[in-house]
């Protein structure tokens, strides 16, 4: 009683004295519960230790990682534990009663580690402690990667967005085999070793999508464990697992489909910036519907590279007696790695006689014997090709495996074909059709089942891929033969032609079609034969009754035989480059509707032409030897749509003066033909176009008016127009006035006055549709601009190519001040014999032009111009390619230093592109970039490079200078005579 006295007493003067915050009293009242509490409480945490520990040490055992959390719990444990039991030893004997201040300390302490205690115990409910160590997302094999010379920069590209923390989304596009996983592995790999990443995850998505799985791969991947039975509660917390990782790299691999990420649960957008997506896709639209900042192709690989991994795969040395047969046949798999990989491991260790029985296999498509080119190579293409969604996208890839190996296919030749299959659905005009076969062209490219060819007019397929598609083609319905380099036709090789719809054949040893054969299912016969005395029977065509389909090119044709007159499906019949005489029986196919003789002999059109009023197409493009087309036969062809003919006739008469005799039509003839679209034809004399003849409804033209010029021709420009017009002529035909408006190409040779009038226009339309601009002689221009006439507005906002040539008192191209983005579309400058040019332009006070897309750039005998490029464009000559500067005589610099005039210091002068550099007869030319004062300064005293510096080439691969006199090194060090 006297104890709880003196306890009672001393806790009023702790009220006064020790602790002023009433809630503290506690810790003296509760001394002896709160040191039982904490007594009880440390055995336990000492037990759920010991439990986790036991789970940890088996997890290691079987090879898994531990949870961060887990080994972070544990490590606060031991901690815990051991500071416990000091503190519990420390209080063995208990302080007195009369003690107030140290069983009020260690009170509290009891408490505050209790509750430390049960935190750490709470946290310690793990439902795993481990997860399975992912396997890495590279693999050995990914080690031939870094030797392929040819990925270089394709492997920097992916690895620069990486780094850029401004794009979320990568797309790595290519044809089925290309190598796209192994690339994106080793680009993790790298990826792993620079530590951009603080996690990174790997899931093939597949052409069946599943999401469950997609999930499950990713969450295993991520040592997450989804319990959910519902997709989006497991959406849900995948994507809150992915948040809580600072930065984590999501590659999707093999996606064919644009995929809801939402659904799958992975973070996009501003959702969660951390989260990087690295995709891949045989697609290079479903990486955009992807939302992809930066789409990454993956070509075949270089020839190089596709033989040092064919001769690894197939353990070929030099000194190998099988070395010649496998370089051959290392180059049928024309550097797809699928290939490569696929035909060397079959060949490896086989004999000499295996060799060449695959070479003559892979040289008489489509290989079916070599092993594994069936289960690895063809059934991977063959995934693409199913997943082409319409039949008429399928039938256009296959309509190109008719065409040659190695040819750039003409997508004209697909139009033309196309339309006479009756290919493009509900397509009713040529210029529809033209779209339409563009279209799935493109389309086609995108899932790289099609290659890009040598311009936009053609596209090309990989040999693999036409390998497959005859395949494809050689094994339906509708059958197809394609044979090339053939010894024989028809019957003669053992093969009947009974179930084939489709026919290619070339050959330069047949001398002799057969006749009589029973083609009940051909539509389209594609025969090309360099031959000089190839003939053709009369009966030739009689079994071929579903003909809608001939192309034969390279062929003498004295005339069509008899059996034509069956061919009465027909609507394509193409005779390119073929000797011809006689073909007035070309009257019989009634349902023609694409007659094309390019490159042909013909020197009389045949007037049983017009006959064919159902004509849509008449082609007479390079037939250089045809004088004669009868009077009224084109008029007649009242369905024309387009007509060809650059390079071609030229002898039109005058409307009064049509030769009755068969010699002269008139262009007046042109006018009964109402739904012409498309015109090509040359004109020599203006005055025989007529006053009334009205063009208005062309939306494709090539016309050449005032001279023969044979031209080589392209789609680049749908509309171009060439004058040449005597000096006496004032005024243009309306119709030509009204195709200067639309015309993207226009031609200016040797046109005074009409020069200047045209000119005058079309400064007033600022020149908006005009994509290239050639100009060649006149003495009275003296700038092709001048903006103090002209409306506001930026000039040449289309332009690509400009060239000028003998012009005697061209001074600049434009006088005046250049509106900001003049010029900006520039690709190729060509300057010519222009003896009084000083400038370009003056440079402008609206702001600087920047030809930033500048690629190509010829200076020739400019004896006036001192340099070529103001200074603040010199940073803007990214693309730039090629640049040759020859003969001007007082030219000083490339490009101008103007400080005195900016007052700024000049940076880099770096051409990041440049491959070919040649500076010809200088002899005023000193330095790259001269100062102002080195401009106009003739002292020789100094020794400068003719490269400071500040003047880097990169990429430079061509450098020719000749006759520099006063030149005295390049960069640093001398070049004696340069």
């Amino acid at each position: 009683m006297a104890a709880d006295l003196v306890v009672s007493f001393a806790v009023k003067i702790g009220e006064l004295v020790f602790v002023p915050i009433g809630k503290s009293f506690s810790y003296l009242y509760d001394y002896n519960k709160n040191l039982i509490s904490f007594q009880t409480r440390v055995p336990a945490l000492e037990n759920t230790k010991t439990e986790i520990q036991s789970l940890v040490d088996e997890a290691k055992r079987n090879g898994e990682h531990i949870l961060p959390q887990v080994a972070e719990r544990l490590t606060s444990a031991d901690g815990m534990v051991d500071e416990s039991r000091n503190f519990l030893g420390d209080q063995q004997g208990s302080p007195s009663c009369s003690n107030v201040v140290s069983r009020y300390r260690i009170s509290k302490k009891a408490k505050k580690r209790t509750l430390a205690v049960n935190k750490l115990l709470e946290d310690g409910k793990f439902d795993r402690v481990s997860r399975q160590v992912p396997p890495p997302l590279w693999s050995a094999s990914t080690g031939d990667v870094e030797t392929f010379d040819s990925r270089n920069l394709t492997f920097k590209a992916i690895m620069d967005a990486l780094k850029d923390d401004t794009i979320n989304v990568i797309g790595v596009y290519g044809m089925g085999g290309v190598g796209k996983t192994t690339l994106v592995k080793e680009v993790a790999k790298q990826a792993g070793e620079q530590k951009l990443f603080d996690e990174m995850v790997m899931s093939v998505i597949s052409q069946t999508l599943n999401v469950r799985n997609i999930q499950g791969e990713i969450a295993d991947k991520l040592g997450l464990k989804l319990e959910q039975e519902s997709e989006s509660g497991r959406a849900t917390r995948l994507c809150e697992r992915l948040k809580q990782s600072t930065s984590v790299l999501l590659i999707l691999d093999d996606v064919w489909r644009l995929l809801d990420l939402g659904a799958i649960g992975i973070p996009h957008n501003d959702v969660h910036k951390g989260c990087k997506l690295l995709l891949t896709s045989r697609s290079k639209d479903v990486c955009y519907e992807m939302n992809a900042q930066v789409c990454v192709p993956v070509n075949v690989l270089s020839k190089l590279d596709a033989w040092n991994l064919f001769s690894k795969m197939a353990n070929i040395t030099n000194n190998s007696d099988v070395h010649l047969l496998a370089t051959k046949v290392a180059e049928r798999c024309a550097g797809l790695p699928i290939a490569v990989v696929t035909v060397a491991r079959a060949l490896r260790g086989k004999s000499k006689h295996a060799w060449s029985d695959a070479l003559g296999q892979l040289q008489s498509p489509p290989p079916r014997n070599i092993k594994g080119m069936q289960k690895y190579v063809y059934s991977s293409l063959e995934l693409s090709y199913n997943f082409l969604e319409t039949d008429e996208i399928k039938s256009c890839f296959l309509l190109c495996s008719l065409f040659k190996e190695d040819v750039e296919i003409p997508i004209e030749m697909l139009v033309r074909y196309g339309m006479g299959l009756r290919l493009f659905q509900n397509v009713y005009t040529l210029e529809a059709a033209r779209d339409r076969a563009y279209a799935l062209v493109e389309s086609l490219k995108a899932c790289c089942l099609l290659l890009d060819g040598k311009n936009e007019e053609y596209v090309r397929m990989h040999d693999v891929i036409r390998d497959f598609a005859i395949l494809v083609a050689s094994s339906g319905q509708t059958m197809y033969l394609v044979r090339h380099d053939v010894q024989s036709f028809g019957g003669h090789t053992g093969e009947p032609l009974t179930p084939f719809a489709a026919v290619s054949l070339a050959s330069t040893n047949i001398a002799e079609l057969p006749g009589g054969l029973d083609c009940p299912k051909l539509e389209i016969l594609l025969l090309q034969f360099h031959s000089d005395s190839i003939q053709i029977p009369g009966n030739f065509f009689e079994g071929m009754k579903e003909l809608k389909v001939v192309s034969m090119s390279d062929m003498p044709i004295l005339s069509l035989p008899w059996s034509v007159k069956y061919l009465w499906k027909m609507r394509t019949l193409c005779l390119e480059r073929c000797k011809l005489r006689d073909m007035s029986s070309i009257g019989e196919l009634k349902s023609l509707e694409i007659l094309s003789f390019v490159g042909s002999n013909v020197k009389r059109l045949p007037e049983e032409v017009g006959q064919l009023t159902r004509l849509r197409l008449l082609d007479l493009t390079d037939c250089e030897e045809l004088t004669t087309i009868p009077p009224n036969v084109l008029s007649k062809l009242t369905s024309l749509e387009s007509l060809n003919m650059m390079n071609s006739f030229v002898n039109w008469s005058g409307e009064d003066k049509v030769d009755m005799q068969g010699n002269n039509p008139s262009l007046s003839e042109l006018k009964m033909l109402s739904r012409l679209r498309s015109l090509e034809v040359n004109i020599l004399d203006v005055n025989l176009i007529p006053r009334d003849l009205l063009l208005e409804n062309l939306i494709k033209f090539k016309i050449y008016v005032g001279s023969y010029w044979l031209v080589s021709l392209t789609h680049r420009y749908s509309t171009a127009l060439k004058l040449r017009i005597d000096e006496g002529t004032i005024s243009l035909p309306h119709c030509i006035t009204l195709l200067l408006k639309q015309a993207q190409y226009l031609i200016l040779e040797y046109c005074p006055q009409v020069l200047k009038n045209v000119l005058y226009n079309m400064r007033r339309e600022h020149f908006q549709n005009l994509r290239g601009l050639v100009l060649y002689g006149n003495s009275d221009i003296e700038c092709i601009v001048d903006t103090e006439i002209c409306k506001p507005g930026v000039l040449f906002p289309s332009l690509e190519k400009l060239e000028v040539v003998s012009m005697e008192n061209l001074k600049e191209i434009c006088h005046g001040h250049l509106p900001t983005t003049s010029f900006s579309a520039l690709q190729e400058l060509d300057l010519k014999y222009l003896p009084k040019f000083v400038r370009l332009w003056k440079e402008g006070t609206e702001g600087e032009i920047c030809l930033v897309n500048l690629r190509n750039v010829s200076i020739h005998t400019c004896h006036k111009l001192q340099i070529l490029f103001p200074l603040h464009t010199a940073t803007d000559r990214g693309l730039l390619h090629y640049l040759c500067i020859f003969n001007c005589e007082i030219l000083r610099g490339i490009f101008s230093d103007n400080i005195a005039i900016s007052g700024e210091e000049v940076g880099e002068i770096v051409l990041p592109m440049l491959k070919t550099l040649e500076l010809s007869l200088l002899p005023q030319l000193k330095t790259f970039c001269p100062t102002l004062n080195e401009i106009s300064s003739s002292d020789d005293s100094h020794d400068m490079p003719l490269f400071g510096g500040n003047v880097k080439f990169p990429e430079l691969q061509e450098l020719i200078l000749r006759e520099l006199p006063r030149v005295k090194s390049l960069w640093h060090c001398y070049v004696s005579n340069c």
